[in-house]
């Protein structure tokens, strides 16, 4: 038996960034920290990751001799930002190429919403859907800096196997 995984959640975002880097430049794990990372590595002013928390509940449905099965039910949020001065671009196409790139997830998700998760021992079921998106555009900080920020909520669902 592989070695369990006590959440399917690292195992998804994991998988939906490697996806997403292949469609999309400046994809990461975690929440930028530098200068570089916020506006994009290649200088686009696109960047995308996952917020830094989330919450699941756990339910056990079935408990059976040969171990536990329990459910899973998580919200996680992904950060889509794209900034563009006034000298380069105009909030439409800000905010256009924002939701470029959230097409691109949820494209990702609609082709395969368990994203190879169940593709272990102990996660039995999984799937990730849409669940809500907020949000922002206009100036930010700085009266130069134009963005557009969507913050994507994907429900998870899985059942695993311990």
């Amino acid at each position: 038996m592989s070695d369990p995984h006590g959440t399917s959640i690292v195992r998804f975002k994991a998988n939906l960034v490697s996806e997403l880097q292949e469609r999309v430049p400046n994809v990461t794990y975690q929440s930028p920290v530098t200068a570089e990372q916020v506006t994009g590595n290649d200088g686009s002013g696109e960047s995308v990751w996952w917020e830094d928390e989330w919450e699941h509940s756990f339910t056990v449905p079935v408990m059976k001799a040969d171990g536990l099965w329990f459910d899973e039910t998580a919200v996680i949020t992904l950060v889509i930002q794209v900034l563009g001065s006034d000298t380069d671009a105009d909030q439409e196409a800000i905010d256009t190429r924002a939701a470029q790139i959230l097409g691109h997830v949820i494209a990702i998700l609609a082709d395969d919403p368990t994203v190879g998760v169940p593709d272990t021992e102990n996660i039995v079921t999984f799937h990730g859907l849409p669940d809500r998106i907020e949000g922002v555009s206009g100036y930010r900080n700085d009266p130069d800096v134009r963005a557009s920020a969507l913050k994507f909520d994907i429900a998870i669902q899985a059942r695993l196997k311990l």
